[in-house]
């Protein structure tokens, strides 16, 4: 685990760790490999900056080295082999780690470094910087850093994060401390509270392997030393019992949405029957079967939610093989917050309702399927 504190700086046994992850810088030349995934992309992601917040007042100031980034950033993306790469992410690496060193690094806006994913609170208490470089065998590796105001200085801590998305089993039963990380590269933030208490949810892509690809939705909390602690059982639905974070697995080439949205969802409930004044009245069995649907009364309700598609295999004997996994697009599933959870909802997707997918100022959002 790496830590390192603005202004009063401590460094502790630096070493690079790696993570995979299928995202595609648009403005560089792309081999063959790249150009596979962009059609994933381009589908996914919103005509905004890649991985990249909304500007607000307190956060308009362009990071001082984000030339040097870029520049890194293209060989890391385009270099002739994995080595160069990998010398081009270590000098990105330590550009950004000194960056971050500055007093006022919280502030800095990375819109302009492409490659490089910037998500945190509006009080600026912490940001989680992540990015990756692709390899020439198709996989990609993660790299992440944790920049966190400590509450007793009141200086800034980084915490450099290490991937052990292929070291861990069972990896949605697990909670991840002491600087490591399941890698992902987050697109989204997303911020609610509880009792006072601030809940932090990170919704990322992991690229995994030439078969299959991830999409995480990943819980962020803190300890009382301000140490950064991934996953938290706060997830309520028959399939998600007991999980700490969500990793969905599917194909390389298939585009599963997640994404927090407002969403539309509908609420059945059964009206009042009124009594019959003359028992003598008899009505048909079709007349019965009306009136019961006419005692239904159907309520349009919208409210922010994750709202993610539901994933089959192609055949049911490929069931477990994620690499034949396809989303169906009239069945989708949310996640909506309440008493501290994220509860489990279904979404039937083969009604169009009224302004049903209203913008949610988070960060990027990938497109509607």
């Amino acid at each position: 685990m790496l830590i390192y504190e603005s202004q009063k700086f401590v460094r502790i046994n630096i070493l690079p760790y790696f993570c995979k992850q299928k995202i595609i810088r648009p403005d560089i030349r792309l081999s063959y490999m790249h150009r596979r995934f962009l059609s994933i992309l381009l589908i996914c992601i919103l005509s905004v900056p890649l991985f990249s917040q909304p500007r607000s007042r307190n956060q308009i100031n362009i990071a001082p080295s984000a030339d040097s980034l870029n520049y890194y950033a293209s060989i890391m993306f385009n270099g002739q082999n994995d080595i160069v790469r990998y010398e081009a992410n270590e000098n990105f690496r330590r550009i950004l780690i000194e960056t971050l060193y500055e007093e006022d690094a919280i502030h800095y806006n990375f819109d302009t470094v492409r490659v490089l994913s910037a998500q945190g609170p509006k009080d600026h208490y912490f940001k989680i910087y992540t990015w990756c470089i692709p390899l020439q065998s198709g996989k990609y590796d993660n790299f992440g850093i944790v920049l966190v105001k400590s509450k007793k200085t009141g200086t800034y801590k980084q915490y450099e994060l290490r991937d052990v998305s292929t070291e861990v089993e069972n990896p949605e039963k697990h909670i991840l401390r002491k600087g490591v990380w399941y890698g992902a590269v987050y697109y989204q933030f997303i911020e609610t509270k509880y009792q006072g208490q601030k809940v932090y949810t990170l919704i990322g892509w992991n690229g995994w392997d030439a078969l299959t690809q991830q999409k995480i939705i990943e819980i962020l909390t803190f300890t009382s030393r301000d140490e950064p602690v991934f996953g938290k059982i706060m997830f309520r639905g028959r399939k998600y019992f007991g999980k700490k974070r969500l990793i969905f697995e599917y194909g390389d080439q298939i585009v599963m949405k997640v994404r927090y949205e407002n969403h539309d969802y509908r609420i059945l409930s059964k009206k009042e029957s009124k009594k019959r004044s003359r028992r003598g009245n008899q009505i048909n069995n079709n007349e019965a079967m009306q009136a019961e649907k006419d005692r239904i009364k159907e309520k349009i309700k919208n409210e922010p939610m994750i709202v993610f598609d539901e994933l089959v295999p192609m055949r049911p004997e490929l069931e477990g093989q994620y690499q034949f996994y396809y989303p169906l697009s009239a069945e989708g599933n949310a996640f909506y917050f309440d008493n501290g959870r994220w509860n489990f909802r279904k979404l039937d997707l083969s009604k169009n309702f009224e302004n049903n997918d209203k913008e949610i100022n988070v960060g990027l959002k990938p497109k509607d399927d």
